[in-house]
């Protein structure tokens, strides 16, 4: 059956008919196709959702913003990063140690709420869109220039040395598992982490699969090119999003050809891999590199629908459905065959797109400006930008530093996906926090910035030594109120002598004059001596 822009129904083709004088298009593969629709347009078992979309048991009493990040990085995944990257730290300076015996160097272990903070750093970072800057104009000392949340939250040699030695794997048994997964190095954390997006949010009633291409020009086995991508070079990952909301629901890692031929049907396994774990009622949007009738059955199985455009090479299409010169401009033909419905509409002369759908089932048009176009079409243009929708919001504030080691660049590119599911949860939640704000996610990242950081800066604040006084000023401005309760005096020291606390280590100048106040050593030029000895800290009022 064929709709133009005339709002009238012809046919263009005159095709053959079956015993019952009903007209059949037959493809190439053997596939009849119906060409009028015999059956009713009623909603399928397939197409009725059975959750509603939101939060689930797990999310639904986040309070903090922190909380609703957690939920994707929680503490297992965090804990995995510690050990290993302690693991890297301890054998790199061991190794360094054997070289140079005269100048031993020991690693200071780091826990979860120093990994967490140098998250927050990252977060805040990308929200600050500061990700390209050196570190060294971070950590500016200048007045004009400095920011204080990030010497507040590390010393610039600390933080270097955490970029350096964070790891996601198993550094001595590596090489082994390298021959049978060249993405083991970050395997462990995206596999936990595409499991926790499962867990907390209920998504719409339509879903998106289609890739994101993080840009990436080092070393990596399974890098690919992609013309129309911005980046053109990068790792390729396949995704699932909620079309509502951009959520990622699934995630997966492409890693190139295993083994000496190619991956067949490779966007069909692709598909079915990312929605195992849905339950009947919902709607996949795929592109042509994914949609196919095997597919769409497949789907039809699991309760799904599947709604995409198809290549024109697919044997099942009808020639009748292919771009031909004789058919007018903005027309639509439909095919039909069981729970599956293809439509060919031309916008253009000698041009046509096909889409195929097991979500709808009539040849119903909606009348546009530009002539009537099918409802499929509609509906898959709706549908089919959650995944982009997605990308925009990861670049727009990404933490992504540049970096030759891709698991870093794969675990930077999983915070920004968490930082994304994050809001989703926390808008759900509270659906008026900001909400008049133009850059209301911006704010939020800034906001689980400054969380995450809070608890490993009340930690870094009670030790006195080595903590400079900018830093101090810094991590007083961070905390607020909060100052006074967390700077919990020293224990009064024995020692007639000992290092200023205000010094920096490298001047290491030694006094034997202690603040009357915090009882601490402290040197002529960082004290008031008007009336009795006290440290420029606590004369200013710091404590």
């Amino acid at each position: 059956m064929t709709q133009d822009g005339d709002d009238s129904s012809v046919n263009v083709n005159s095709p053959p008919q079956d015993d019952a004088g009903r007209p059949i298009y037959t493809s190439k593969s053997g596939m009849e196709w119906e060409a009028t629709c015999t059956r009713s347009s009623r909603r399928q078992n397939q197409n009725i959702l059975r959750n509603t979309s939101g939060l689930t048991i797990s999310s639904i009493n986040v309070t903090t913003v922190s909380e609703a990040f957690m939920l994707f990085l929680d503490s297992d995944i965090m804990q995995t990063v510690v050990n290993y990257t302690n693991q890297k730290a301890n054998y790199f300076y061991q190794s360094l140690n054997l070289s140079d015996t005269n100048n031993k160097r020991v690693w200071i272990p780091t826990n979860i709420q120093e990994m967490y903070a140098f998250v927050g750093v990252l977060l805040v970072m990308g929200a600050l869109k500061a990700k390209r800057e050196p570190l060294s104009m971070l950590w500016s000392t200048d007045p004009l220039f400095e920011r204080k949340i990030f010497p507040a939250s590390f010393s610039r040699t600390r933080f270097t040395e955490l970029l350096k030695f964070i790891r996601f794997d198993d550094l001595y048994t590596r090489e082994e598992r390298k021959k049978n997964d060249k993405m083991c190095a970050v395997r462990e954390i995206c596999t936990s982490f595409s499991s926790q997006c499962q867990l907390h949010y209920y998504p719409g009633s339509h879903l998106t699969v289609d890739e994101q291409l993080v840009g990436f020009r080092g070393r990596c086995t399974f890098r690919v090119y992609m013309k129309l991508k911005p980046a053109k070079y990068g790792i390729k990952i396949w995704m699932l999003c909620d079309v509502e909301t951009s959520y990622a629901m699934n995630l997966q890692v492409y890693t190139g050809k295993e083994g000496p031929r190619s991956e067949k049907n490779q966007g069909c396994r692709v598909v079915l891999d990312l929605t195992h774990s849905l339950k009947s009622g919902y709607g996949i949007t795929t592109d042509n590199f994914f949609t196919s009738i095997p597919l769409a059955q497949e789907l039809l199985k699991r309760g799904l629908t599947l709604t995409g455009t198809l290549r024109k090479n697919k044997t099942e299409i009808p020639a009748e459905l292919q771009p031909m010169p004789a058919r007018k401009e903005l027309s639509s033909m439909f095919a039909f065959n069981g729970n599956l419905t293809v439509v060919s509409y031309a916008p253009q002369k000698n041009k046509a797109v096909i889409v195929l759908s097991s979500e709808h089932h009539d040849d119903s048009c909606a009348n546009e400006e530009n002539g009537y176009k099918p409802d499929i079409i509609l509906h898959y243009n709706h549908t089919k930008g959650a995944v982009d929708t997605m990308d925009k919001m990861v670049s727009e504030y990404s933490c992504n530093r540049t970096t030759r080691r891709w698991p870093f660049l794969l675990f930077m590119n999983i915070i920004d996906i968490a930082g994304v599911n994050a809001f989703v949860v926390w808008k759900t939640k509270f659906p008026d926090w900001k909400v008049k704000s133009p850059d209301r996610r911006r704010k939020f990242l800034l906001e689980l910035g400054k969380e995450l950081i809070k608890p490993y800066v009340k930690v870094r604040v009670r030790k006195t030594n080595g903590v400079s006084s900018r830093s101090l000023a810094a991590m007083k401005k961070l905390l607020g109120a909060e100052y006074v309760e967390e700077r919990m005096e020293p224990e009064p020291s024995s020692s007639t002598i000992g290092r200023c606390k205000l010094c920096v280590k490298k001047k290491d100048r030694k006094s034997r004059n202690k603040c009357g106040k915090c009882l601490c050593f402290v040197c002529k030029e960082h004290s008031d001596t008007k009336t009795e000895i006290r440290c420029r800290s606590c004369s200013e009022g710091l404590n």
